[in-house]
């Protein structure tokens, strides 16, 4: 675990926040590559890219606040503490839409073609940013005795624990997720397509992983993330099954 990477002078950098920029860099880099493929322009893509994340990172927090809001009440000058993590992937989808709904109006383009594009990169910076919970620290996995467990420290026991290092489980399967979107993109048979198979897609890994993380349980053995995730998984799965019936895929840009 390493939360602090370095210091400038006596301000501290924390890794989570060098990850998600580092993050932001990589999505973007990968669907400005890929831009073409729905008739956009590089251009295009990275004028839109400061409004979507902005509005993703802001409503990230705000949907992590709100899972805890005593604290935040309780600790008022930690509801701007970005620094060391604490944002919801689930609130980070609204606020992408919502930011790529703008930036399509202002750009010029179809909504559903930047929303299929910037899925994929929606799953690249998910991909990076786990490293960053990796390293921060959080999002830790329940208490593991297998090789590859990482050692954390538990705040109950006052002691290392080895754990699963479930911000590793997320990151490859997400990353094999990302090679899967761009395929999808290519050959997707309906505008919009792509978002919905990124909600199934990422629902569905984090459904999986949430197995291995330290989550509160409220109902039938799963977490809140998974319920939520089941409900994604079946919103995009059958918005898929529907509109792909009959249809031919759409043309595209080579």
């Amino acid at each position: 675990m390493h939360r602090i990477l370095f210091h400038i002078g006596d301000y501290p950098i924390y890794s989570f926040g060098v990850m998600v920029a580092v993050g932001v860099l990589c999505a973007t880099f990968v669907v400005a590559r890929l831009a073409h493929f729905v008739g956009m322009t590089r251009e295009q893509v990275t004028e839109g890219v400061v409004t979507i994340v902005v509005l993703g990172v802001f409503f990230a927090r705000v949907a992590y606040i709100l899972q805890d809001p005593g604290f935040f009440v309780a600790h008022p000058a930690e509801l701007l503490n970005f620094r060391g993590g604490g944002m919801s992937w689930h609130g980070g989808i609204f606020g992408f839409i919502l930011g790529t709904w703008i930036a399509a109006r202002r750009e010029g383009v179809p909504f559903a073609d930047f929303l299929d594009l910037g899925s994929v990169g929606m799953m690249v910076g998910l991909a990076v940013g786990r490293v960053g919970c990796l390293m921060n620290g959080c999002c830790y996995g329940r208490e593991s005795h297998l090789p590859w467990a990482i050692p954390l420290p538990d705040e109950h026991a006052g002691h290392i624990v080895m754990r699963h290092p479930s911000p590793l489980y997320e990151m490859i399967l997400a990353l094999a997720a990302v090679v899967f979107l761009a395929w999808w993109l290519r050959h997707r048979r309906f505008h919009g397509e792509v978002f919905f198979g990124f909600l199934l897609t990422y629902s569905a890994i984090r459904f999986a992983v949430e197995f291995f993380r330290e989550s509160a349980l409220i109902g039938a053995g799963l977490s809140l993330a998974q319920w939520v995730s089941l409900g994604l998984m079946l919103l995009g799965a059958a918005v898929i099954l529907y509109r792909r019936s009959g249809s031919a895929p759409l043309p595209t840009t080579s």
